[in-house]
């Protein structure tokens, strides 16, 4: 009786081992395809403008899973080669670095602005949540005129950059506008008021005249 109980026991413990075994294989394994889902990469420590020179403090790595990844990011190893490069365009914090956002001294972004065009930085107090640099909006300019208050809107405007406040909410943007755009936008900030509408993915620019007291009538 006492050799099939151990007999019983030891069966019972080479059971176990086996178990234990499957168990740390089974875990290898999925740890294993984890990581092989996952690529380390290049995120901006903090917010970082358009058109700033890259410093140590302001990268470190992440993993991401690759199907979440962008065109042309850049890895890890990569990551000491970014310092004394320029940003062509803002990122927010945890933003994933690309080849085409950065550029030397020679190419940054201000050699890079198309002709007949302009980079402003416009302070609002209310933005549309989630506008992030790449985004394109609408900016609608109110002001004085001898009609009366008017309000233009400029269609597809390109964002090229944030600023966040201590919150870390936006509170400005940058965006690529023509010199007498610029102007105008200026000129409401300081004596007239100017909103932003966050644009869609494909939006296509409608005809849209100046709207003054007497047009604003026509829409009731």
């Amino acid at each position: 009786m006492s050799k099939r109980r151990r007999k019983s026991s030891g069966d019972n413990k080479g059971i176990y081992a086996a178990l234990i075994v499957l168990g740390i294989a089974a875990s290898s394994a999925a740890f294993f395809a984890f990581n092989t889902q996952m690529e380390d990469v290049v995120i901006a420590r903090e917010n970082i403008v358009a058109n700033t020179e890259i410093i140590p403090e302001m990268v470190t790595t992440k993993k991401v899973d690759k199907s979440a990844l962008p065109p042309n990011y850049i890895r890890a190893g990569e990551i000491q080669s970014l310092t004394g490069l320029y940003t062509n365009i803002g990122l927010t914090e945890g933003s994933i670095f690309t080849a085409g956002n950065l550029a030397t001294k020679d190419t940054k972004k201000a050699a890079v602005i198309p002709d007949g065009q302009t980079l402003l930085a416009i302070n609002i107090s209310s933005l549309p949540k989630g506008v992030n640099a790449g985004d394109r909006v609408n900016l609608l300019v109110g002001m004085s005129s001898s009609e009366g208050r008017i309000v233009l809107t400029y269609q597809n405007v390109l964002v090229t950059g944030t600023t966040a406040n201590e919150k870390g909410e936006v509170s400005a943007l940058e965006v690529q506008v023509t010199p007498e755009q610029a102007q105008k936008i200026q000129y409401a900030q300081l004596n007239g008021e100017l909103a932003v509408s966050l644009l869609p993915l494909g939006y296509s620019e409608e005809s849209l005249d100046p709207v003054n007291e007497n047009s604003a009538r026509n829409y009731y």
